[in-house]
């Protein structure tokens, strides 16, 4: 895809910081607009990022917000479809398994320089890492996520297993699920793939680990 259809944007992967996309915004309005798309975070979150966009017009005169939520199935390809068209948002909360993809395309505004040492440094340095492709800093965290395993104790006890067997690492679980599978004939763990196309015109599943 070539540059030249492309307006760079901010990628979010976690974090919104409007406080520096003043390089993102659009131009030639008297009053500067940020578009902010968020991934499927309403209705549940509405009234914290209407209190957040408030908050931050209030301060910053001038500049309004135009918060858009769109469905987490069809966030990449609204996305791509946006830069394409060359009027992708300035902020997008995305997640950062999809930095390459844009970063390729040089649709990512690179934050090297516009980012302050006592702001990098906020942040936890493995989580500020999923944000820097190349050398280039391209997007900034927002939350992480911790995965939590939950186990049917029954399951366990009459596969022969017990709590003490329950692995503690992703390496561990894939070789507990072989074991699982050979001694019960059952699947012992899935992960949700999520869907190709809309939730309800794709194809979704959950891939099983034997």
């Amino acid at each position: 895809m070539p540059s030249s259809w492309l307006r760079r944007f901010c990628l979010v992967p976690l974090l919104l910081v409007l406080i520096l996309i003043s390089g993102c915004s659009k131009s030639g309005e008297r009053t500067t607009q940020i578009e902010f798309w968020t991934l499927q975070l309403t209705p549940e979150f509405t009234d914290y990022f209407l209190k957040v966009i408030a908050a931050y017009e209030e301060s910053h005169s001038g500049v309004t917000v135009k918060w858009v939520d769109v469905p987490y199935d069809a966030a990449v390809q609204k996305l791509l479809a946006a830069v394409a068209a060359g009027n992708p948002p300035d902020v997008v909360n995305l997640s950062s398994n999809f930095l390459s993809k844009f970063y390729s395309f040089g649709a990512l505004m690179k934050l090297n320089g516009r980012l302050p040492d006592s702001a990098r440094t906020s942040y936890l340095p493995n989580a500020m890492k999923n944000g820097v492709y190349s050398t280039d800093t391209v997007a900034l965290p927002w939350y992480l996520n911790t995965y939590v395993l939950i186990y049917n104790n029954q399951m366990l006890r009459e596969a022969g297993f017990s709590g003490r067997d329950v692995p503690q690492t992703f390496d561990g679980m894939v070789l507990f699920a072989r074991r699982f599978k050979d001694m019960s004939g059952k699947f012992a763990f899935f992960l949700n793939i999520g869907c190709l196309g809309s939730a309800e015109n794709g194809l979704c599943g959950v891939a099983f680990i034997v």
